[in-house]
């Protein structure tokens, strides 16, 4: 009986799995068709199917130009945006692991911020220069800052020793207001208003600058750090249990803090390189998922990441599209959906793992 039991739960498992998989899917094929040119479903379909197979499948009856704004601008869009929300849901559900508090998100506790002024420093200064490339130099910056921020936030707030989560979280806003402080003030002083337009946009987020040499870097960080995370999923449940318990049980508790740190520190300050800050999502993406499959991190983590890249592709469309042919900056999206939803967990003291 209980075999059979199990046996429906992974069909049920694997049937949202797959339902969320198409949602994903098609979202992304039917948001591609948005923008100032609008495209057609149908063809927007048969030319990726085209492009899938590397043949004339169906017979091209469309513009070259259409074809021209699908792959070079919109499709790498997408994937970027599929991606980047993944990667954020992932560290929102290692943060929230770490931290056994749900509110623990990368921008919240002020990764996502130090990024942001490493990638600002990088641009207007021209730090890193000795890296020869622009983009570059400035992924550097965001990964030296979401470094700097996530270690001086659980070194002061001791997460390796005996601390509290709500000192963590306070620390992590204190953290985030003095580099966001850094970021205004290195933004001041730039030279031409080229450089403080590049500089704002890495603090309020958007894919517009999307293509697929970011597309491909990002994938495989994303993809490595997702496999560790599922190699270690028993040991980041026992961590639920807290620290003690879960030494007591034998899990080499120091490696797998230091697993989520950097992680968390290298998937941030990538995403922050590539799009800028996008907040929230790593906060309200594992709620979402854990309402589908509880609690447990060999559920949680793919369904965490599929339900972040149908999130961040749908609030790009909007910010995109809304008030086309300007485009809203998606930090703005998503700080509307996640500043009420932080307030509600607040308002429903449901931001514990059972910890105090």
């Amino acid at each position: 009986m209980e075999k059979v039991l199990e046996s429906r739960k992974d069909n049920n498992l694997i049937f949202k799995f797959i339902f969320l998989l198409t949602i994903l899917l098609l979202i992304g094929t039917v948001c591609i068709t948005f923008g100032s040119v609008k495209i057609d479903v149908d063809v927007t379909y048969k030319s990726l199917i085209n492009c899938l197979f590397n043949k004339e499948i169906f017979q091209p009856t469309w513009d070259i130009n259409i074809e021209n704004i699908i792959y070079k601008i919109r499709l790498p869009r997408i994937l970027l945006s599929i991606i980047s929300g993944g990667a954020l849901a992932l560290v929102g559900v290692l943060m929230q692991t770490l931290t056994r508090n749900s509110l623990a998100d990368p921008y919240i506790l002020g990764i996502s911020a130090g990024a942001s002024s490493g990638a600002t420093i990088a641009i207007v200064l021209g730090a890193f220069s000795f890296l020869g490339s622009t983009q570059l130099a400035t992924a550097f910056g965001a990964f030296l800052g979401a470094l700097l921020s996530s270690y001086l936030v659980f070194y002061i707030s001791g997460v390796t020793k005996i601390y509290s989560k709500t000192k963590l979280i306070l620390t992590g806003v204190a953290v985030c207001s003095i580099f966001a402080a850094i970021t205004t003030f290195v933004i001041t002083y730039a030279k031409n208003d080229s450089l403080v337009k590049n500089a704002v946009f890495w603090s309020v987020g958007s894919l517009s600058g999307a293509n697929y040499n970011q597309v491909k870097i990002a994938l495989v960080i994303l993809i490595i750090i997702m496999n560790i995370s599922m190699v270690l999923t028993r040991d980041l449940d026992a961590m639920l249990l807290g620290e003690s318990a879960a030494k007591n049980i034998g899990i080499n508790t120091k490696l797998v803090i230091r697993f989520i740190m950097l992680a968390s520190t290298l998937l941030t300050g990538t995403i922050v390189a590539f799009t800028g800050v996008i907040g929230f999502v790593g906060l309200i993406v594992p709620h979402i998922a854990r309402s589908f499959v509880g609690s447990s991190h060999k559920k949680l983590i793919p369904f965490s990441v599929l339900i972040g890249g149908i999130l961040l592709i749908i609030t790009d469309t909007i910010a995109r599209t809304v008030l086309s042919p300007e485009e809203i900056p998606i930090g703005v999206i998503t700080a509307f959906l996640g500043g009420p939803f932080f307030l509600l967990l607040i308002r429903k003291n449901s931001y514990q793992f059972g910890g105090k």
